[in-house]
């Protein structure tokens, strides 16, 4: 009798451990196993959070005035007002008459550069977007010099892609420049 209430009380434990137990032990582990997961993705935030950390303190650390200074040679939006009242200002100081300034897209210049027949060449992805631009001006050849040689000192980086020109009266010249600036895109 002693024996087969053992055996009873021993099997009934068993049914207890499979049918109870077991599956808590199951939930218990996958808890472990994402309690592992956090863990991990706590370490690797807490390591992003220590690369920002330093990356800002390096940014902190830059003078204001030299990202002021950046900011004018590559601009993080275009301000094409202030581009054309800059290059005004240049012409007016050199006594050369801006007649028009075009802006337009990347893909329209690119498509009237092969209207004209210039060897159009891809350029793997870049870390800034262009802005095209087109130039029609009138003056003297001096005074023209004089503008690109203002345009080369400029702060804003300013790309002469190229250059045409019509003789006009006496000593007055009618220059078409297309040139590109650029601006920080979207990143």
């Amino acid at each position: 009798m002693k024996l087969i209430l053992s055996i009873v009380i021993l099997g009934g434990a068993v049914v207890v451990f499979l049918f109870f137990a077991r599956p808590e032990l199951d939930k218990i582990s996958l808890l472990r196993a994402e309690e592992g997961e956090i863990s991990q993705s706590l370490a690797e935030l807490q390591e992003l959070a220590r690369l920002r950390d330093a990356l800002l303190s390096q940014y902190n650390a830059v003078n204001p005035l030299d990202i002021e200074r950046l900011d004018k040679i590559v601009p993080s939006k275009i301000d094409s007002g202030l581009l054309i009242a800059e290059l005004e200002s240049f012409a007016q100081q050199y006594n050369i008459v801006l007649e028009s300034i075009s802006i337009t897209d990347e893909q329209q210049q690119r498509t009237q550069q092969q209207q004209r027949g210039t060897i159009v060449r891809e350029v793997a992805e870049q870390p800034f977007e262009k802005l095209p631009l087109t130039l029609s001006i009138v003056g003297t050849y001096s005074s023209f010099r004089n503008f690109l040689t203002r345009l080369e000192m400029n702060t804003r980086v300013i790309d002469i892609a190229e250059i045409r020109f019509n003789a006009g009266d006496e000593d007055f010249y009618e220059f078409q420049i297309d040139a590109n600036t650029y601006w920080i895109g979207a990143m």
